[in-house]
């Protein structure tokens, strides 16, 4: 049984998923440490909890629409700001 933020050290789930910050990670070709992953983790029910706010601040942070979208309209505007400065220097 896998419990919210624990996961295989996989490519992808690397980019949420933090050891010890917002989850636990296992190793996939260690799977014998789960067990201990799992029953560390339903031990410490506040651990559970501070691993599961970090890892929501970090995705509202960083991957949701308005987070994605303001980050597309920043390289938006940086790009513009280039395009007016080579503009200014070159009237």
């Amino acid at each position: 049984m896998l419990l919210p933020g624990d996961w295989s050290d996989t490519p992808g789930i690397r980019d949420i998923l933090i050891d010890n910050k917002t989850g636990r990670v296992f190793d996939p070709n260690r799977s014998e440490s789960l067990p201990e992953i799992i029953r560390r983790t339903l031990n410490t029910p506040q651990t559970v909890l501070a691993l599961t706010q970090a890892a929501r601040a970090l995705v509202e942070k960083h991957y949701t629409m308005d987070a994605m979208g303001k980050n597309i309209l920043r390289i938006y505007w940086l790009r513009q700001v280039k395009i007016d400065r080579q503009f200014q220097l070159g009237s």
